[in-house]
């Protein structure tokens, strides 16, 4: 006998917001398969040039608190001045910043203590340990709009001054644009040049081409095709068709086998006064030996029932049958 579960995975969320005089409150609760999984409170406060807004984190399962970060940001007269505080465990990391906009230039300025760029605290022993600064201004100069200027510590002292600009065009070819940027740093390269070709298409055409310069530096060896999508909608119904050439491409079109996706959908409103969304995707494989290479077919929908109610499914069929049912109930009040 098959022990193999039909029912394999569960999640529910509740979120209950209450605005008042300017803040918003909210607590959110989560559920899953394994039991009661998030704990959440925030509050948000919008005052004129104030904004503030705070969440703390609990762990459910281990009843323990997870972290609390607050930030506040003000803005007069084109100066906006911020701060960020962030408790985890028995460690506290901060930051403060201002930006300015000074006519054709752009100005800005970020200090971090005891908090990592992406916003972690580094150690519980030093609440004021200087984790790092940068300045960067950005002026307008001709047909360069702009060329920024950056200027980064971290603890450990200097970490580089940057000038760059990006989308630079080549005279006489407007899809050819180049990103410029001169590093200074304190490492073995001292002074580094870097030069980033890229294509700008345009989005005016019903179909798009997915491409790549090929080259080094300033050397352009060629364009890769990586794959070709096209597009036409009509009266709320759509159609769609992509073909990638080359599996490896760095837009992670679709998944390795497949090489080619047709979709129909349809977008439109729904008798219950909400919207109602319908997308059938055909994928076929390369090594596939069925008819026209099929490999796999997903179906979604979605019906909203009135502002409130949202019902949605989700089923997926390879060769193997029906490999994934999911259903959705969401509700908001």
């Amino acid at each position: 006998m098959d022990a193999t579960p039909l029912f394999t995975e569960f999640y529910s969320v509740l979120v209950v917001t209450y605005a008042i005089c300017g803040w918003t409150f909210a607590a959110t609760m989560g559920l899953s398969d394994v039991g009661w999984v998030e704990a959440g409170f925030d509050a948000e406060l919008f005052m004129g040039p104030l904004y503030g807004h705070s969440t703390v984190a609990f762990l459910p399962q281990t009843a323990s608190f997870s972290y609390w970060e607050g930030g506040l940001r003000l803005t007069i007269a084109g100066v906006s001045t911020h701060a960020l505080m962030r408790l985890e465990g028995d460690g506290l990391g901060w930051l403060v910043g201002m930006s300015s906009e000074a006519g054709d230039c752009d100005l800005s300025a970020l200090a971090r203590f005891n908090l990592t760029e992406e916003g972690a605290v580094q150690t519980p022993a030093c609440t004021t340990c200087f984790s790092g600064a940068w300045f960067e201004a950005a002026v307008s100069f001709g047909c360069l709009d702009p060329i920024r200027a950056t200027l980064a510590f971290t603890e450990f002292g200097f970490d580089g001054f940057a000038l760059g600009v990006e989308d630079v065009p080549l005279a006489g070819i407007a899809w050819l644009l180049f990103d410029l940027e001169l590093l200074f740093d304190d490492g073995v390269h001292g002074k580094s040049l870097s030069v980033t070709p890229h294509l700008r298409l345009g989005d005016d055409l019903c179909f798009i081409l997915y491409t790549d310069l090929l080259g080094t530096d300033t050397l352009i060896e060629g364009v890769k095709l990586y794959g070709l999508e096209l597009y036409y909608a009509w009266d709320g119904v759509y159609i769609s068709n992509l073909t990638v050439f080359d599996t490896s491409d760095p837009y992670g079109l679709v998944e390795d086998p497949y090489w080619e996706v047709l979709c129909v959908g349809s977008v439109n409103d729904s008798c219950g006064g909400g919207e109602y969304t319908f997308a059938a995707c055909t994928f076929f494989d390369a090594s596939s030996t069925r008819l026209f290479d099929w490999g796999m077919t997903t179906i979604e929908a979605a019906v909203g029932v009135g502002s409130h109610v949202l019902l949605s499914g989700r089923v997926r069929i390879t060769a193997s049958g029906i490999e994934e049912a999911c259903f959705g109930l969401g509700i908001s009040w």
